[in-house]
């Protein structure tokens, strides 16, 4: 019996459908892949970044951007700077300590925003002072030695860049008190939060009384008031004996005292020396008048101040005055 065997002719038409349909589906995805590439070279990264511009655009600067924005160049970043102040000077005119007449200063601004703030919400008579000048906003001066006479601002303004970077802040705090005028405002924007610090502050003003003290997203807020001399004294406790609170708090959080000479000193040595809290541990020192080091029994310069203080203390980038205090003879030589 003969076997009949079946050939299925090929489907020329479904073949031709498929082929048709794979090379569009091909150019679709070509297209779609060629839009993405010039839409993302073309678009502004805002467009792109949808969420981050939100955050950027809503959020006030903390301590840290609003020190960058204020040294930035881009217009964006000082239309940002110059709405987070105006929105500062706005709270400081409702609270009453600025006003619209109030002959303005902002001492050490880096690229006026702070002034251009004031003049935008009708602070008219506000200038700044820098080393790096941009007039007409911005004139030359130093804020250890302003070229303005006395008693002639209503208002000062010292921002993050100011009296927080000052290698003088006694002067500083010096030449602000001498230009302000009894009864104006000196507002100070500081990163230093503890009580030590505040006080610190405080001690560089003895013709200011405090206001007010208050953090904004990160910054803290000072307001001070120039009153005379004596005024300013007569507030003051006369009570030598008294300790402040924050003094406690820092005697509390040091290590603790070692009462006795240990019996094998060299057995506890490493551990006591890993609980010993220097004060610039613990608080910002930024407002002392002056820093200074005294080493007694000072032996030779490398035993302690080279070989410990230049290299260990937590100095906060801040100079200090080194005094070597040594009997021996043998050693002056290296003093001198």
């Amino acid at each position: 019996m003969d076997t009949i065997t079946f050939t299925s002719k090929p489907n020329v038409l479904g073949n031709i459908l498929v082929r048709v349909l794979s090379f569009a589906i091909l150019v679709f995805l070509a297209r779609f892949a060629y839009f993405l590439t010039v839409r993302t070279n073309s678009c502004p990264s805002s467009d792109l970044n949808f969420f981050s511009s939100v955050h950027q655009n809503h959020a006030v600067p903390t301590t840290t951007t609003a020190a960058a924005l204020d040294g930035g160049d881009a217009a964006t970043s000082g239309a940002h700077l110059r709405n987070y102040y105006s929105s500062v000077f706005q709270d400081l005119i409702a609270e009453g300590y600025l006003s619209p007449d109030s002959k303005a200063l902002c001492i050490g601004t880096l690229a006026g925003n702070d002034v251009a703030a004031l003049i935008e919400i009708g602070v008219s008579y506000s200038v700044g002072i820098s080393e790096n000048p941009s007039p007409p906003l911005v004139l030359y001066g130093r804020p250890v030695k302003q070229p303005f006479e006395n008693n002639t601002f209503d208002f000062e303004f010292s921002g993050i860049s100011g009296l927080d970077r000052s290698t003088e802040p006694a002067k500083f705090a010096s030449e602000a008190s001498r230009t302000l005028k009894p009864a104006g405002f000196f507002v100070v924007h500081t990163a230093a939060k503890d009580a030590y610090s505040l006080e610190s502050l405080l001690s560089l003003f003895d013709s200011c009384t405090l206001i007010r003290s208050r953090e904004i997203d990160g910054i803290r807020e000072i307001v001070l008031q120039k009153v005379n001399r004596e005024q300013h004294l007569s507030g003051i406790s006369v009570n030598k004996c008294s300790v402040p609170g924050y003094k406690h708090e820092l005697f509390r959080n040091a290590e603790p005292l070692i009462t006795e000479e240990p019996l094998k000193p060299w057995i506890t040595f490493k551990r006591n020396l890993r609980n010993i809290r220097y004060l610039p541990d613990m608080v910002d020192i930024s407002f002392r008048n002056g820093y200074v080091y005294v080493d007694v029994g000072a032996r030779n310069y490398g035993s302690s101040i080279g070989g410990w203080f230049e290299n260990q203390y937590p100095k906060q980038n801040k100079a200090f005055d080194v005094y070597a205090i040594e009997a021996d003879k043998a050693f002056h030589e290296e003093y001198i």
